[in-house]
Formats: structure tokens, sequence, C-alpha cells
């Protein structure tokens, strides 16, 4: 995983089709504390994927910044 929308599978990126996740660093005021909201979005996307031996990625767009557009 390299952010909550973004995904590297060999040497492609594909950036999640109809996710919008915050950027690593998107701080936030919590009630108790700051949250880095990027990084909760990260690692919610890990917990999607653990223990999956296999993420298959089906391209829906054009590339984007480096990145296919693409549904999971």
């Amino acid at each position: 995983m390299i952010e909550g929308d973004l995904i590297e599978v060999g040497d492609k990126l594909f950036r999640l089709y109809a996710i919008d996740a915050p950027e690593i660093g998107h701080i936030c005021e919590g009630k108790s504390r700051p949250y880095d909201f990027g990084w909760t979005a990260t690692t919610g996307l890990m917990d999607l994927t653990a223990g999956v031996a296999q993420v298959m990625c089906y391209s829906k767009k054009s590339v984007c910044n480096g990145a296919v557009i693409a549904k999971f």
C-alpha cells in the first residue's frame, strides 16, 4: 500500500476507482489529539487486504499522475 487509495502491484501503480482517501499527512484535530487521517485510510486499506494472497486490479480508465485508475 502506498496510500489509502493507491496500491502498487509489481512495478505498476493503481489508483482505486471511485475512492478519494485523504493523503498521508492530512492532520485533523480529534477530541483528544490530532489524527493523521491519511495514515488511518492507508491502514484501513491494509486491513482490507491483510492475508490476501492475490489482489486483482481491473483497469477502468487511463493513467492519472503515473497510476492506472482501477477497481480491485
